[in-house]
């Protein structure tokens, strides 16, 4: 049987959620933005679990194996935790991560090498650049949760 995997990006504007399997993607669905600020994760979490719900029911799943969250503002532990445990009470899936939106697009773009993204959004505009010291630790991360081809599905257009 295959493993199902829900994704989701998390921005300050929209939100997109995908399921796939067998490096597949089933469905998606959108809704608004759910960028996480601190003392306003429970309507973060909402808004997310709408989409996600949206997403599994088009993809006819009822539950995902692991649901992946890539969000803007979730670089801090306590919103990573409260977001975590608000939508493990939905029952989406055996395991849930939470991560940042760029933590995503650095794995998707370079894989085992170091880089720059430049992440543009509606509101803002950022620079990042991993280095050798980060890039262990947010691989392991990822392999653990990810195990479909990343770059092939997720990879930005252009990356020198």
């Amino acid at each position: 049987m295959s493993r199902i995997l829900v994704g989701a990006d998390v921005g300050g504007t929209a939100t997109r959620v995908w399921v796939s399997a067998d490096n597949k993607i089933l469905a998606t669905a959108e809704g608004p933005g759910a960028a996480l600020r601190p003392e306003r994760v429970l309507a973060s979490a909402a808004t997310i679990a709408d989409v996600v719900r949206r997403a599994l029911s088009s993809a006819g799943q009822l539950k995902a194996d692991v649901l992946v969250i890539g969000a803007a503002g979730a670089g801090r532990p306590q919103e990573q935790d409260e977001l975590r445990q608000s939508l493990r009470g939905e029952g989406f899936a055996e395991r849930i991560v939470v991560t940042t939106d760029i933590a995503i697009a650095l794995e998707a773009a370079f894989g085992s090498a170091p880089g720059i993204v430049v992440n543009v959004g509606k509101m803002s505009f950022s620079i990042y650049l991993i280095h050798f010291a980060a890039l262990a630790s947010m691989k392991a991360l990822l392999a653990k949760v990810w195990p479909f081809d990343v770059a092939g599905a997720a990879s930005i257009p252009y990356a020198a």
